[in-house]
């Protein structure tokens, strides 16, 4: 379990979701033309790494960021 956290932890970070998205892309690709999965698997597939790769990042954005203080709008 503890490596998987680690492969998940890895891949959450900006430079390899910015590299495997494409490459993952033109993989679902090959196997539609090769005729490995359908073209409604692949959007599943599509929609899938989409929500590996997207969705954490966003709430790890979300995490960082700090709401501004009552008593001092606008800073």
């Amino acid at each position: 379990m503890k490596a998987l956290d680690s492969i998940l932890r890895t891949i959450r970070t900006e430079p390899i979701r910015t590299v495997l998205w494409p490459v993952l892309g033109i993989v679902v690709a090959m196997l539609v033309a090769q005729g490995a999965i359908t073209e409604f698997t692949a959007d599943t597939v599509i929609a899938l790494i989409a929500a590996v790769l997207g969705i954490p990042a966003a709430e790890y954005a979300r995490a960082k960021v700090r709401p501004l203080s009552a008593d001092r709008p606008g800073e």
